[in-house]
């Protein structure tokens, strides 16, 4: 019998695992599965890395899956530091987004958002980015040596993503 991390590797090398893994495609359902609301684990400007990081791993543990993301994440992040709104719902099955005020709502706002792009460090720039990276190094350390791990991540935090994590030469 395969562990976790040796049926996820088969499936990559397009190899036959012992069984399909079960790789679930959860966010906010994490955060709802473990009694919580998600203003009470994050707003527009925090991220309650404590409580994510706990209902995470129960839900991992609950459900027993092979792959996990390892955080929960949304389309808003990014969006507050450069300059657009974000709703966070306060009831169960939705997750929190961007209001129709956008960073970027006409040609002319490109150049003021690119700039701020530009010196985004989602370690500084945006609490709730740095809040979901540190639920990831919790996991990590706590499950990463027996579960595969998986990014996960929505186009409205790719790009402050992208310029802190070039891709190398």
């Amino acid at each position: 019998m395969m562990n976790k991390k040796e049926r996820f590797q088969a499936v990559r090398e397009r190899r036959q695992p012992d069984y399909m893994p079960v790789w679930p495609r959860v966010m906010s359902q994490m955060i709802f599965s473990h009694g919580l609301l998600l203003p009470e684990v994050t707003g527009k400007d925090w991220y309650d890395v404590e409580k994510v990081t706990e209902a995470v791993l129960a839900n991992i543990t609950y459900n027993g899956y092979d792959i996990a993301i390892p955080t929960y994440i949304d389309h808003a992040f990014g969006v507050p530091p450069l300059g657009g709104e974000i709703t966070i719902p306060e009831k169960f099955g939705i997750a929190a987004g961007p209001t129709d005020n956008k960073p970027v709502m006409t040609k002319a706002d490109w150049p003021r958002v690119k700039k701020l792009v530009e010196s985004f460090d989602i370690r500084k720039t945006d609490p709730r980015m740095a809040g979901a990276l540190a639920v990831i190094e919790n996991v990590s350390t706590e499950i990463g040596d027996e579960m595969p791990l998986v990014a996960s991540a929505y186009v409205g935090s790719e790009l402050p993503l992208i310029k802190c994590y070039p891709k190398s030469d």
